[in-house]
């Protein structure tokens, strides 16, 4: 008997979405505002100069999916920043490498980063900038499933947001909350929050935010079955990213409208609209994303009794994942190839593919996907 895939919507990437819009200032190239710019000698002045070069290389790394290659960059860059005593432009490093740790699924560096990020901007006195880092602490709890500390992080981020007046920070945080609500499926609260944030977004102009809100309210309607309603709203968000020509986050919507598609039977319109998404995602050479799309495409060959082709989509997805070391999707692929066997009646290799996610989810810490593996491979062994 097959079980149950778990569907990959983009959850993960709608988080990355507004992770990297939750990301802080940098300084693109040393001004009259660096600490004690004055007192430089020229040998710091040159290392800064090439700490933000490798700041920048990082951040381009970072949008193009080469995670590790952009820790690399970030982690030259900040013993120079220490060194110089540019705190600003060491909290903005801790952040960014936080990010990549939680993308990575490495869940406990990535709460180290942000805490000293973190305590660093609040030696500073950055209101606004500590609501950014708390509110990233909280996406990081989200990841483990810890909702009540990932909303006491977000309620934190949003009262800062409010007392600095800081709207835009104030979207982020309900935005936030709205997704640790829908994950509960707390559906109405979910949708309050995010009905807020949207408002928001269109008051100050965001277009890019009232983008990813709609795909979020999308999500919403897509977890409660009313495919419709959630199909109108992704496809306003992708109005609306293609306006503002971001190309990673058109991709997301585009996979997630072939998710919606996959679940109303339509595979066809699913493959379809992958098939764009994939592209995208290619062509701005996002690996993470890449891979989720691939494995999806697999799913979707899964769901059609097309085991050679959704083999070949879980075994290009797989490569990619542990190729940029994303131990989340990792484990997923291992579970679908899971799936993939036992569909074909082989327990033994079933089983083997569902021991390795499980290994995985135990490393990251995600009880509930540990819990879930562990019920396959207990079917398995279960005469």
């Amino acid at each position: 008997m097959l079980r149950p895939i778990v569907s990959l919507v983009l959850l993960p990437a709608l988080l990355t979405l507004d992770g990297l819009l939750l990301s802080l200032p940098g300084k693109a190239t040393p001004d009259a505002a660096t600490p004690d710019a004055a007192t430089l000698d020229a040998s710091q002045t040159d290392r800064l100069n090439h700490a933000y070069g490798l700041s920048q290389q990082g951040l381009q790394q970072q949008r193009q999916g080469q995670w590790r290659e952009a820790l690399a960059s970030f982690s030259q860059a900040l013993p120079i920043y220490r060194e110089v005593g540019d705190r600003d432009s060491e909290a903005t490093t801790l952040n960014s490498m936080a990010a990549l740790y939680r993308g990575l699924g490495q869940y406990p560096q990535a709460i180290a980063h942000y805490q000293e990020a973190l305590t660093l901007l609040q030696a500073l006195g950055e209101p606004a900038n500590v609501a950014i880092v708390l509110g990233n602490l909280g996406l990081v709890y989200d990841k483990l499933g810890e909702y009540d500390e990932a909303l006491r992080y977000f309620e934190q981020a949003l009262a800062l947001s409010r007392e600095a007046q800081d709207l835009r920070g104030e979207s982020f945080a309900l935005n936030n909350l709205g997704l640790v609500q829908a994950k509960q499926r707390q559906y109405a609260q979910a949708l309050t929050y995010y009905l807020q944030a949207l408002g928001i977004r269109r008051e100050i102009g965001d277009r890019l935010g009232e983008g990813a809100t709609l795909h979020n309210i999308g999500q919403i309607y897509d977890q409660q079955g009313d495919y419709t309603q959630s199909l109108a709203t992704y496809q306003q968000a992708l109005a609306i990213l293609k306006e503002v020509g971001n190309r990673p986050a058109q991709g997301l919507t585009l996979n997630n409208i072939a998710s919606v598609y996959r679940q109303m039977g339509d595979h066809v319109e699913a493959l379809n609209y992958y098939e764009e998404a994939l592209a995208i995602h290619q062509a701005v050479g996002h690996r993470s994303s890449e891979g989720v799309t691939l494995n999806n495409i697999g799913t979707t060959y899964l769901a059609l009794g097309q085991y050679d082709q959704a083999l070949d989509y879980f075994q290009r997805a797989l490569a990619i994942q542990q190729e940029i070391g994303n131990r989340p999707e990792t484990a997923q692929i291992l579970v679908n190839l899971g799936n993939l066997y036992e569909e074909q009646a082989d327990a033994q290799k079933a089983l083997t593919y569902y021991q390795q996610a499980r290994t995985l989810y135990q490393a990251i810490g995600d009880e509930a996907a540990i819990e879930s593996t562990q019920t396959q491979i207990d079917a398995i062994q279960t005469p």
